[in-house]
């Protein structure tokens, strides 16, 4: 019998998962493909080189891989293993030293399109990792293809997805027919559902949108905008909200977009790394290098090409907002300039950027809350801890199960707690305290983690109002009459659309709270 269930649970897994195909290579290395797209391999061994495309394992089934993870020890992949893979768009790997690629693993007119995402302690090794280093690389922390990350799948436009879109990519630049009298509504799809977001619309037609997406821990925070630019009688357009009008804008000849405004900012999207050129006259925004007066970096770079910037004379300031270094090349500027630029950079990085010998001639100054982690911790009760980050007011409390009580006053982050804004009380923890977020007078937003089953009293601050609670477990948690006693007006609770009714008709969810839900289908926070 125990056989019979264990074999009938197998198989249920297995069409659960939606399994297409799977096999072993020589013996040492297993593969699946799943019907979501994605190609998972794992072992310690190399994956051989093949005669032709045709000859791999999962080639009747190419068109359908969308994805790949890689996982275990591989250590290396060999000629035509994915080089048929059309459809491939990002690849996940787990594997701590690089693989060894060859010329034609993969297509190489798609290695700049591919996205890969690297647990952030491998990230070094992978950029500067032959054939690797040319693909879209990405921290995730996550751990599998799909898991935490904070960036979006797609944008739409009033329905419509813009088809440049880059995940790596965030900014954008939308004209709008002339005439147009209204802002565009801006939706989006999430690569990773259990994200957070946050969608400001623009207020009007040559208005900018924003939507920050926020990874459930918080580890990851991206913001993505959108400029509408509304065109003329002429046929020329007008800037977004700041007043700029485009000069100019094209796409470098590896994707990358670049965009010139009247204010003298050249904005650069994209990511990954920046063309290299024979001559400084190739650049293709070299009839208005005389106008640049600022380079402004708003996403990922690793590589800065040949004579990229040389001959912007005028350029005093460059604002990169990068999460890794770029690396410029020797000529990438004007040798001869570069005491005389400004460079804004993000504080966690303030140190590399200061050995770097090439940045460190400019003058660096910090990008305001970028400043690295000012983090304190301490033991809460068992294996329960909490940790803070008093740059970002972020409190995250993690273990497993029921926190202890305690007076307001006696909290475990108490010297601290005017400073905390945001808490996360992740997976494992079950019961709320008594008065746990009681002397965080300044918080507004907390994350209850699916474990979490019940709630002690007077949880919230005296007097607070408007404070987010955002609820994951699909049964309302135990509360009483007085969880939320003390707070004046609304604590606006938000809960899964499928959990909806139940925290509605729930007695004291119901009323005491204000709720809204997480629509799952086109993933955006409904009231």
């Amino acid at each position: 019998m125990y056989l019979l269930v264990m074999m009938l649970m197998m198989s249920i897994t297995g069409l659960a998962q939606g399994i297409v195909n799977t096999g072993t290579i020589e013996g040492m290395i297993t593969w699946t493909l799943y019907d979501d797209g994605r190609l998972t391999l794992d072992g310690s061994d190399a994956i051989p080189d093949y005669s032709a495309s045709s000859a791999v394992p999962w080639y009747q089934n190419r068109e359908i891989i969308t994805s790949i993870e890689l996982n275990g020890s591989i250590q290396s992949i060999g000629k035509y293993a994915f080089y048929s893979c059309t459809n491939l768009t990002q690849i996940t790997t787990n594997v701590p030293v690089p693989p060894t690629l060859v010329t034609n693993t993969f297509n190489s007119n798609k290695l700049s399109s591919l996205i890969l995402y690297v647990p952030s302690m491998y990230m070094a090794d992978y950029q500067s990792a032959s054939y690797w280093q040319q693909m879209q690389v990405v921290a995730n922390d996550g751990g599998a293809t799909g898991g935490a990350n904070a960036y979006l799948a797609a944008i739409y436009i009033d329905g419509t997805p813009i088809e440049e879109f880059d995940p790596n990519r965030f900014e954008y630049q939308v004209e709008l027919p002339a005439g147009t009298v209204t802002a565009p509504n801006v939706s989006y799809l999430l690569q990773d559902e259990s994200c957070m977001t946050n969608v400001q619309q623009a207020d009007s037609p040559n208005g900018m949108a924003k939507i920050t997406v926020m990874t459930s821990d918080g580890s990851m925070t991206n913001t993505y905008q959108i400029t509408f630019t509304v065109k003329d009688d002429t046929g020329g357009s007008t800037g977004g909200d700041t007043g700029e009008t485009i000069i100019d804008s094209g796409m470098t000849p590896s994707g990358k977009s670049w965009t010139l405004y009247s204010t003298g900012v050249m904005r650069f999207t994209g990511g990954g790394a920046l063309d290299s050129y024979d001559d400084p006259t190739a650049v293709p925004w070299y009839e208005h290098r005389l106008l640049v007066t600022e380079l402004n970096f708003g996403a990922d770079y690793y590589s800065l090409g040949s004579y990229l910037f040389y001959e912007l004379d005028n350029l005093t300031t460059i604002t990169c907002y990068s999460t890794y270094l770029p690396k410029p090349q020797e000529n990438t500027f004007n040798p001869n300039r570069l005491t005389s630029i400004t460079a804004n950079v993000r504080g966690t990085l303030m140190e590399e950027f200061l050995a770097d010998a090439y940045w460190s001639q400019m003058q660096l100054v910090v990008i305001p809350g970028t400043e690295p982690a000012d983090v304190v911790e301490g033991l809460i009760e068992d294996d329960m801890r909490w940790s803070l980050d008093r740059n970002s007011g972020v409190l995250t409390i993690s273990g497993a199960g029921a926190l202890p009580d305690w007076i307001q006053s006696m909290s475990p982050w108490s010297s601290y707690s005017s400073v905390i804004n945001t808490a996360y009380v992740q997976d494992g923890i079950t019961y709320c305290s008594n008065g746990l977020f009681g002397d965080c007078e300044n918080l507004k937003t907390i994350y209850l983690a699916s474990t979490v089953d019940s709630l002690g009293q007077r949880i919230l601050p005296n007097g607070s109002s408007g404070i987010q609670i955002f609820v994951y477990n699909l049964t309302p948690p135990g509360i009483d009459e007085y969880t939320f006693a003390g707070i004046e007006g609304c604590a606006y609770a938000i809960c899964y659309e499928s959990a909806y009714v139940a925290y509605v008709d729930h007695p004291i969810w119901g009323t005491k709270a204000c709720m809204s839900y997480i629509n799952l289908k086109d993933r955006s926070t409904s009231r």
